[in-house]
């Protein structure tokens, strides 16, 4: 005898040779009716897919800064998350992961989000105010021609842009 639930919440014992003809009948019908069984991903599979999700709810995050788009713009990612699903178990009777997908989007979401309002990024000056502690060089035509980034400016009060410097 098998436990089974039922409606009422209770439990009902099925005998195991019904349990047994539910699944040769399932067996049959996919044999003779050509309906596939479902079949599920191997486990990196489901790793990837899973990941694929954060990294698309860590973007989202990351590319909608105001709330109220970050609003809009989650709950439809999670019913794309179910359209996929669902046209993939219906189409190809693949089970593939929605909820831990659906959990790692949201997670992801909020992390980004959280850290990007609350940690904002310092002021740092950008790589090319600079000066360049060893600066790329190529040899061409007998002279070692060294690149600088473009000095806002330019030289000593000129009025032009050091590109680049050629150094005997």
């Amino acid at each position: 005898m098998v436990a089974q639930k039922i409606n009422e919440g209770a439990i009902e014992k099925i005998p195991g040779v019904i349990l047994q003809a539910q699944m040769i009948s399932q067996l049959l019908s996919a044999a003779l009716e050509g309906r596939s069984l479902i079949w599920v991903w191997s486990i990196w599979q489901e790793i990837i897919w899973i990941w694929g999700w954060s990294l698309t709810g860590s973007l989202l995050a990351y590319y909608i800064r105001p709330w109220f788009y970050l609003a809009i713009a989650t709950p439809i990612a999670i019913a794309s998350l179910y359209g996929v699903c669902l046209v993939v178990i219906i189409h190809y009777s693949a089970w593939i992961p929605l909820v831990p997908s659906a959990i790692a989007l949201i997670i992801s979401i909020i992390l980004i989000a959280y850290c990007i309002r609350n940690f904002p990024r310092s002021r740092v000056p950008s790589r090319s105010a600079l000066p360049h502690p060893n600066p790329p060089r190529m040899y061409w035509g007998g002279n070692w021609i060294s690149f600088f980034p473009p000095f806002q400016g330019g030289i000593k009060g000129g009025n032009s842009t050091c590109v680049y410097t050629v150094a005997l």
